[in-house]
Parts: C-alpha cells; sequence; structure tokens
C-alpha cells in the first residue's frame, strides 16, 4: 500500500511539474508578444500611442488573475482526484472551472468595452494625460473582445497537460505569439486600425489559438467530459480558493504598475511613459519563470 501511494504521489508531481513547465511557456510566449507590441506601436504608431499602451497595461494583469487563479486552482484539485482515481469529482471540478472561468471573464470584458473611457481617466489618462484618452479607450475595447478566450486559454492549459496534449498545448500557444505579431503587422500596413487595430489582432490571435485547444481537446482526450450538470459553483469556489495565492502575486503586479504609471505622469515628461511602458513589458518577460 505505502509503495502504491508512493508511485502515485510520484505520478501526480511528475504531472505537476509538466503542467508548471507549459503554464511558464504559455506566460513567457504572451508576454514576449505583448513586447513585440510595444516595440511595433513605438516604432509605427508614435510617442502617445505607446504611453497609451502604457497606461492600457495594468488592467491586462487582470485576465492573468483570473485565468491564473483557476488554473492553479485546477493544478490542486485535479492532481488529487485524477491520483486517487475519483473521475466524477474530476469531471465536476472541469465543468465548474470552465463554466465558472468564462462566466467570471465575460463581467470584465464587459465593463472593459462599455466603459472604457471612464476607465482610460482612472489609469492615468487625465490632467497633462488627457489627450491619452482617446487611444487608451481604443486599446481597452479591442483587448475586451479576446478577454474571455485569453483566460479560457489558461484554464485549459492544466487540463491539456493532464490528458497527455503536452505538444499540441505548445502548438498552440506558440501559434497564439506568431499570429498576434502577423495580425498586428497586418493592421499596421494594411488596415492601419490603430491601436483599436492593435488590442484586435491580440484578441483574435487569442480566439483562434483556444478553437485550436478546444478542437485538440474533444477529438484527443479521454480523460474530460464536460456536463452543466457537473457545474457546481461550491466547488468553482473551491478552486478559486486553491488558486489564491496566485491573486496577491499577479495583484502585486497590477498595483504596482498604476502606481508607478501615476508617478512618471506626475512628476515627468510625458515621453517618459513611452520608455517606461517599454520596460514594463521587457520585465515582464524576464521576471515570469519566477511567478
Amino acid at each position: 500500500m505505502t509503495i502504491r501511494r508512493r508511485r502515485q504521489s510520484g505520478i501526480i508531481e511528475h504531472l505537476l511539474d509538466e503542467a508548471a513547465a507549459v503554464k511558464l511557456i504559455g506566460e513567457i510566449s504572451n508576454y514576449a508578444a505583448t513586447l513585440i507590441d510595444g516595440i511595433l506601436i513605438s516604432s509605427f504608431l508614435g510617442t502617445d500611442a505607446i504611453a497609451a499602451y502604457g497606461l492600457a497595461m495594468p488592467l491586462f494583469c487582470l485576465l492573468p488573475i483570473i485565468g491564473g487563479t483557476i488554473a492553479s486552482g485546477v493544478n490542486k484539485l485535479c492532481g488529487g482526484s485524477i491520483g486517487s482515481g475519483d473521475m466524477r469529482m474530476t469531471n465536476r471540478i472541469f465543468s465548474s472551472s470552465l463554466a465558472g472561468g468564462l462566466a467570471l471573464s465575460a463581467l470584465p470584458a464587459l465593463l472593459l468595452f462599455l466603459f472604457s473611457m471612464p476607465l482610460s481617466a482612472a489609469l492615468g489618462a487625465s490632467g497633462s494625460a488627457e489627450g491619452l484618452q482617446v487611444l487608451v479607450s481604443d486599446y481597452l475595447k479591442g483587448l475586451a473582445l479576446g478577454a474571455p478566450a485569453f483566460v479560457l486559454i489558461l484554464i485549459l492549459i492544466p487540463y491539456m497537460q493532464f490528458s497527455g496534449l503536452k505538444s499540441m498545448l505548445t502548438v498552440s500557444i506558440t501559434a497564439m505569439s506568431a499570429l498576434d505579431v502577423i495580425f498586428d503587422l497586418i493592421n499596421l500596413f494594411v488596415f492601419k486600425g490603430g491601436l483599436y487595430g492593435m488590442a484586435l489582432a491580440s484578441s483574435l490571435s487569442y480566439w483562434i489559438a483556444a478553437l485550436m485547444m478546444v478542437l485538440s481537446f474533444r477529438r484527443n482526450s479521454r480523460l474530460f467530459r464536460f456536463s452543466l450538470g457537473n457545474c457546481d459553483i461550491e466547488i468553482f469556489m473551491r478552486t478559486v480558493a486553491q488558486g489564491a495565492p496566485y491573486i496577491f502575486l499577479q495583484g502585486s503586479n497590477l498595483l504596482r504598475s498604476l502606481v508607478l504609471n501615476r508617478i512618471v505622469i506626475r512628476f515627468l515628461p510625458i515621453e517618459t511613459l513611452s520608455v517606461y511602458s517599454i520596460i514594463s513589458s521587457l520585465q515582464r518577460v524576464v521576471y515570469s519563470p519566477g511567478t
């Protein structure tokens, strides 16, 4: 019995280590894409555009908070239920986390789209930076359209890992980053859609990657089955509670960005915010392995 438990524990630890590795690949790829976005914006759309991009970035941290918290909870709860052979509980966790995550992401997406102007002012596009308000609003609207897809991607990462779909997961995440850059270039040189087009390019890449993951998951996964009857608010809240430490980690990043943006706007020329936006994107890539 002791040997069996040790084997089960070893299997679970191996799965969790691999899930963490793939999640890390996803975060680095996404942050690298945002860094490239920043470089393209600064090169082709000008100082005001990159400054507005920097002001909008704190809210970009909100999406990883939602998806990452649920995914962290899924790693812990599903690791235990799979290891104990409780597939009924496993599928209740699966259904509850997917339904709850999509519902939870829909609210900030709706708020971002409908109240983009007042949110822009709250982010710092007021006073000396009031001229950036429309630009920040455009970026938030475009980003809102892809918010549910981005959260879905983060939640599906551990489930695809548990299902042995690591290769397809890596392909989907890599495709997301590559498509984001391609769509950015199309926006810049063909449609000339400005910051709204840049955010829309990111949102479109999120939806394509999410669709790739869902289709692969449905065809190849025999471990998980979604059912509305399995959705349970109590299980969803337990999943969120298990992933709560992630809230503090990403929440601190969000608050830090907000405070530093305010300091730059208050005491330094607006051009400084443009430089700081690129530095912040680079920091997210460099520091993501530690998160």
